[in-house]
């Protein structure tokens, strides 16, 4: 039962990281592109 539990925990974890690195990269991405846009 607590092995499960944890096991549960840590996938909830790893997919939050996953979640917040691709909204970082999607925000980077959004930025360069107004950078970008703004330049030319």
């Amino acid at each position: 039962m607590l092995k499960k539990c944890s096991l549960l925990l840590w996938k909830r974890i790893f997919w939050l990281c996953v979640y917040l690195v691709d909204m970082k990269i999607c925000i980077m991405d959004m930025a360069l592109s107004f950078f970008v846009l703004n330049r030319g």
